[in-house]
């Protein structure tokens, strides 16, 4: 998608000229260097959109628009949408995409880079251990099958699943994921779970814990089976 930072070249006075406007799409005037094509503008933008999304995940989309302004350095976000579909369409070879939500819970629109043919836990393999993960799994797993598709916090943090038959594994077999989370211990659920929440997984409020933007966004496949 090009590079990120580019230098503005230095010009002499005497050489000095004034920079030619270059418009983007659905997007007011801006100001170019004199070495910089439209379309140096729209893929120094896209790059530096693009990065911004993946680092944080997902964004709401009024900082997403924001972000769109200051990347392209326009003052009108009318040409928003158009930008971030052609984004989509470049990243659909490598399995990618953006997707955008309306999350009920804070009644806010997301938008998020996501994995379009892998639509597991994978991403949370972040700052997670083993562990961990399987806890997030299994509480993921918990709250997808409950009524209303939400647990109490207590309920969350007694999560103590073993295996079907309450056996412990065989020597040399590895414990089973019930197992493996019936072995945490009530702290460490406690920090996976607020954890899960400030990374937008989960979503609390009123003492009920429930599916997050950025599970809607990610989870998209799992959520609707």
């Amino acid at each position: 998608l090009g590079t990120c930072c580019r230098a503005t070249p230095r010009w002499p006075d005497a050489e000095r000229r004034d920079p030619a406007p270059v418009r983007t799409p659905g997007a007011m005037a801006r100001t170019a260097t004199p070495t910089e094509t439209e379309e140096d503008v729209v893929v120094t933008a896209e790059h530096i959109f693009i990065q911004a999304l993946m680092s944080r995940g997902y964004m709401p989309e009024t900082k997403a628009k924001a972000l769109y302004k200051a990347a392209a350095r326009i003052d009108d976000d009318s040409g928003f949408d158009a930008f971030w579909g052609d984004i989509h369409k470049r990243l659909d070879p490598v399995g990618l995409g953006i997707r955008r939500i309306y999350f009920k819970g804070d009644k806010t629109t997301y938008l998020g880079v996501v994995n379009l043919h892998n639509d597991d836990h994978s991403q949370l393999a972040t700052h997670l251990t083993e562990q961990q993960i399987a806890y997030a799994r299994a509480l993921f797993e918990e709250i997808k099958d409950s009524e209303e598709q939400a647990l109490t916090a207590i309920d969350c943090l007694n999560l103590k699943l073993r295996q079907p038959d309450g056996t412990q594994p065989a020597e040399g077999e590895e414990p089973g994921l019930t197992q493996i989370v019936a072995d945490m211990s009530g702290g460490d659920k406690e920090f996976v779970l607020n954890h899960l929440v400030g990374e937008g997984w989960l979503y609390s409020e009123g003492g009920q814990v429930s599916f997050g933007p950025r599970a809607q966004l990610e989870l998209h496949a799992m959520l609707e089976t």
